[in-house]
């Protein structure tokens, strides 16, 4: 299932709903998403590692996402938010 703003409020709810008997949710999000959501019947949580954080250029003068490795710090901050 995907979960992003794109989305219906509809179809962003199924990432919600408890998955049928045999079946495992995974989970693999940004910092974007981790910040903004719970997901109640998450187990295991699969880190990528990445990150996307606002950036300014000055020159260009317009701000954008970029992509990036999470810091050792926040990775350790991740890891104790999922148990």
């Amino acid at each position: 299932l995907q979960l992003h703003s794109g989305l219906t409020p509809a179809e962003q709810r199924l990432v919600f709903k408890k998955p049928p008997k045999g079946v495992r949710k995974i989970v693999l999000a940004t910092n974007i998403a981790e910040t903004s959501i719970t997901v109640e019947d998450v187990v295991h949580v699969v880190d990528t590692g990445r990150v996307k954080e606002r950036q300014y250029d000055v020159r260009r003068g317009m701000g954008s996402l970029e992509e990036g490795w999470v810091s050792r710090a926040a990775a350790a901050q991740r890891a104790g938010r999922a148990g």
